[in-house]
């Protein structure tokens, strides 16, 4: 028999490996650029999921930094703070940043659909508004959000927005 628990953290398990493979994923697609298109592609990212990030975190995080060896810091409090330092929850904001922005920037005139798989896992209420609401006002592309849990159908009502469900009973 399966305990509750152990299948609570085998979903967070594949959550980091799925990120894991996000970050790989960007990590090849910037370690692919040549050096000064890097340089100025990194520009444009760090800019652009900082301004993500701002938004997310309510300004507790204004500024992200990523060096040649693609390591990832934040700025708060008059300090850079590597991201291995952070909550899980808050390195989720970061990759959720990173992401969208990676997206946005290679795919600058279109709208892109954003498919979230249990992305907001641990993140708690807060987090999850403020997501929530980024998306419903700034994203522009169609999000289809897939989860096991029914916070971001409440958050989303809560909110007022308009959104579809479609429940799978298995």
């Amino acid at each position: 028999m399966r305990h509750p628990r152990k299948k609570s953290y085998l979903k967070q398990k594949d959550k980091l490996e799925e990120d894991s493979e996000a970050i790989e994923l960007s990590k090849q697609i910037i370690g692919s650029l040549s050096s000064k298109a890097f340089d100025e592609f990194k520009e444009e990212l760090t800019e652009k999921t900082s301004e993500i990030l701002s938004i997310l975190t309510d300004d507790t995080y204004i500024d992200i930094a990523i060096s040649e060896q693609l390591a990832i810091e934040v700025f708060k409090e008059n300090e850079w703070i590597p991201i291995e330092k952070l909550s899980n929850a808050t390195m989720e904001q970061i990759y959720f940043s990173l992401r969208l922005s990676l997206t946005e920037l290679l795919f600058p005139n279109e709208s892109m659909p954003l498919l979230l798989d249990n992305s907001f896992a641990f993140y708690d209420d807060k987090r999850l508004e403020d997501t929530l609401r980024f998306l419903t006002s700034d994203y522009n592309g169609q999000v289809i959000i897939f989860t096991s849990n029914h916070r971001e159908e409440e958050l989303l009502q809560q909110l007022e927005v308009d959104f579809s469900k479609i429940s799978l009973n298995f």
